[in-house]
This record gives structure tokens, sequence and C-alpha cells, in this order.
């Protein structure tokens, strides 16, 4: 079998077939790196016109965060161990200890350790366990005031 000698553009020798592999792989590690980079900027592109909050999970997946209310989540009840139905934090999966981690009751009635939990809630409003529906962050923010509510009050004041 006769190899062909190439030269490549840094001036080394190349010898036939495993150059062409070698080009082949860089060639398809580039377009995978371009095809990435671009559903990335699809993904930001998508979740800036939905007004999403995401991000990228672990296994690279685009994720949307809902975050549940920060008001409801400091009212959940901080019950002690011994008072809540489970014995352990279905998040971590770690028992409740007497003395040990804050615990959360959620309005589900399902307990976690705060920690947990709270990390939880910042991603997602539901519970892990039942999938309850916790009030969306968008609950905390103030209403607006009706400008002729504001007008009105100013009539009644100048009578």
């Amino acid at each position: 079998m006769e190899t062909h000698h190439h030269s490549v553009a840094d001036g080394r020798d190349v010898d036939g077939p495993a150059s062409w592999t070698a080009i082949r792989h860089r060639l398809s590690r580039d377009f995978i790196l371009r095809h990435e980079e671009a559903r990335v900027r699809a993904a930001e592109a998508q979740a800036a016109l939905n007004g999403d909050h995401w991000e990228w999970d672990d296994d690279g997946s685009y994720v949307v965060i809902d975050p549940a209310s920060m008001k409801a989540m400091v009212a959940m009840e901080t019950p002690k161990v011994g008072e809540t139905r489970e014995q352990g934090c279905a998040v971590c999966l770690e028992g409740f200890v007497t003395g040990g981690k804050k615990l959360r009751m959620m309005p589900c009635s399902h307990s976690f350790h705060q920690r947990c939990i709270f990390d939880l809630l910042l991603r997602s409003r539901f519970c892990p366990v039942c999938r309850f529906e916790m009030p969306p962050l968008s609950a905390d923010e103030p209403e607006p005031v009706a400008e002729n509510a504001a007008t009105t009050s100013e009539q009644v004041g100048s009578n």
C-alpha cells in the first residue's frame, strides 16, 4: 500500500489517511461547538421574549425558573422534629434530627430542611412530593396604584 505524504499549513508532514481522520475529527468538534453556541443563543433569545427566568441544568438542558413567593416561603411553619408526618427530608434524603437543621412545613403539610426547600423553591414553586403550587414570585410585587384613584381622593379632599 502506498502512503501519500502531505504537508499541512504549519509545515508538518503528515501521512495520508491519519491526517484526514484528524481533520474530520477537528471539523466535527468545531461543528458541535458552533451548534451548541447557536442553541444557547436561541434559548437566551426565547427566554428574553417570554420574560422567563432560566438557566442551564447540569445535563445541558434548558430549565425555566419559576420561583415561589418570598413572602410565602418566609410564612411557612417551622415545626420541630416529631411534629411532622415525615421522618426525613425528601430533597436531600437525610433524616430529621432533634437539634439538627431547621425545618419548614409547606401549606400541603410536607416538611423539609429549611435550606433544602428554600433552595428548591427559588427554582420551582412546586412541592417536590405532591406538586402543591406555591404563589409565584410575582405575587410579592406591590399592586400598581391606579392614577384615577389618586385623582378621586384629591377631588374628595377639596370639597
